[in-house]
């Protein structure tokens, strides 16, 4: 299947796209989405956890070395910026709901601070990732190869203007942690790898995903186009000039 676009995505086109893809092989990749920008890549679904799905605190040096040992890298800040904003569709939050008031679902207000929380309790994404909205603050590769973060704890002052691009810095950034700080590794896309979802995809996290990729399978069902007429037209004959009877 030839990759589409940008402009010809849809989320739901994505996630069939994913679950089309992601089963043949031998690469291996487990709880990750695909974003399909220019050059499509996997992120994870879930940012670093341990075994008791707490989000892990790392340093930029042990995140790169957990991403490596699953194969995958750490993100640019780019590519965390595309998969939060859903290509740039989101502009104020990454839910797919893009709105205050889905945020609030997780202590998200105009007064009060995005806390830290487990993987569980996080908003779901607009490409099924959870917690990009802000929770603890998420290791990337900056534009001049130095480190950086997104996704960090933060406050909303005046929540109708707040936009995506504050939640990304560097050391100099009000928002930089120097501790307490994850990952959510990326791999560039591949039609041989193979992903699984785990048991911690459940609920409503995995109906959102189901349900888009029925909306995905029905958009393309009604947007076959249309079979050409199988009946071959008959030709007519032409008439014989008078003077080929001489």
């Amino acid at each position: 299947m030839r990759l589409r676009s940008l402009t010809q995505w849809s989320v739901a086109t994505t996630i069939l796209v994913f679950f089309q893809l992601a089963y043949s092989g031998q690469n291996y990749l487990r709880d990750v989405v695909l974003v399909p920008s220019d050059k499509p890549f996997y992120i994870s679904i879930f940012e670093a956890t341990t075994n008791d799905v707490r989000v892990a605190a790392l340093t930029f040096s042990e995140a790169d070395h957990y991403c490596s040992r699953l194969g995958m890298r750490l993100p640019t800040r780019d590519e965390w910026f595309q998969a939060a904003s859903g290509l740039g569709k989101n502009k104020n939050f990454t839910l797919k709901e893009d709105a205050l008031t889905a945020a609030n679902r997780f202590h998200y207000n105009a007064n009060s601070s995005v806390g830290v929380y487990d993987s569980q309790r996080l908003g779901i994404d607009i490409f099924g990732t959870v917690g990009m909205s802000g929770n603890r603050s998420e290791w990337v590769v900056n534009p001049d190869g130095t480190r950086g973060q997104c996704g960090w704890k933060y406050t909303l002052r005046n929540a109708d203007d707040f936009r995506l691009n504050v939640i990304c810095g560097d050391k100099k950034s009000t928002g930089w942690a120097d501790d307490n700080v994850t990952v959510r590794c990326v791999a560039d896309y591949r039609p041989e790898t193979r992903v699984e979802l785990s048991q911690n995809v459940k609920g409503e996290h995995a109906n959102y995903l189901a349900e888009l990729v029925r909306t995905a399978e029905n958009n393309q069902i009604n947007s076959q186009p249309e079979q050409p007429n199988q009946q071959e037209e008959q030709v007519p004959q032409a008439k014989p000039r008078l003077d080929d009877e001489f």
